[in-house]
């Protein structure tokens, strides 16, 4: 919260799966600007199955349209390379998408823990192309 403070209250987008709705509301409940993102959630793009997927896919666009670089020197930068580029992907059958792998899989095949550092970056840089919402008319 130092940090928003710092930067006059920004937009925080949380990966609001699991334990994560819990950090949303406790910085929504302190007045910050929350965006929570479920990872499983439908992508605003058909070209991606799930957010997580569109959330790699577009850091990777950012990256190599040159609208985005990282730090040379961030802290824990071999952590967030290896994060970064370990993580596998593949179309779907079905529907011709691309795909991430999933952490748990990613977790497994890999020996490790969630990729937190990759995730907290993605996030950062993550831009829905529209806004996905569900109203209920009672």
């Amino acid at each position: 919260s130092r940090l928003a403070e710092k930067y006059k209250k920004p937009l925080i987008q949380i990966d609001d799966t699991g334990v994560g709705g819990g950090l949303t509301d406790i910085l929504k409940n302190r007045g910050y600007t929350v965006n929570p993102i479920n990872y499983a959630g439908r992508a605003s793009s058909p070209k991606y199955p799930n957010i997580a997927s569109e959330l790699w896919f577009q850091f990777r666009n950012k990256l190599e349209s040159k609208q985005i670089s990282i730090n040379k020197k961030p802290a824990n930068k071999l952590d967030l390379y290896k994060e970064l580029t370990s993580r596998t992907w593949e179309i779907t059958a079905s529907r011709n998408q691309q795909r991430i792998q999933p952490k748990k899989q990613y977790k497994e095949e890999n020996a490790t823990h969630s990729p937190d550092i990759a995730d907290s970056v993605l996030l950062a840089f993550y831009t829905p192309l529209r806004k996905v919402t569900t109203t209920w008319n009672i």
